[in-house]
């Protein structure tokens, strides 16, 4: 995601704790393939 649109996220108070999820993906690739993986499982079933 782009840094412009999480940054706007973050701005907006009902959406900053989205922002911050996207934050620590971003910043940790393993956690972000796990969190991929069990979106991918949960629109497979």
């Amino acid at each position: 995601m782009r840094a412009d649109a999480i940054r706007q996220l973050h701005e907006r108070r009902e959406t900053e704790d989205l922002a911050e999820v996207l934050i620590d993906l971003e910043a940790e690739p393993i956690l972000r393939l796990g969190v991929m993986d069990a979106l991918k499982d949960s629109t497979r079933r």
